[in-house]
């Protein structure tokens, strides 16, 4: 996605919407994707291109808020 040409049509629009919230909500590796995405809006300037930044950041924020809230591992406590 951060490679991919910006959407053109509606259904390209769904799908790119659909594809990052739904990878983006699935674990936290969304958040090393931030620089990425960053990149690809300073680099386009493009609306679609911030539209998707944007969702990828509420994503990260969102996982981050549940890395950082979450307790700890039973394993590691003991």
């Amino acid at each position: 996605m951060a490679i991919a040409k910006d959407p053109a049509k509606p259904l390209d629009w769904f799908i790119d919407v659909a594809l990052l919230v739904l990878a983006g909500l699935s674990g936290p590796f969304v958040i090393f994707t931030v620089p990425l995405f960053v990149f690809r809006a300073w680099r386009l300037r493009s609306r679609p291109s911030f539209v998707l930044l944007a969702i990828v950041i509420n994503c990260a924020l969102t996982q981050g808020w549940f890395v950082a809230h979450a307790p700890p591992d039973r394993e590691i406590v003991g």
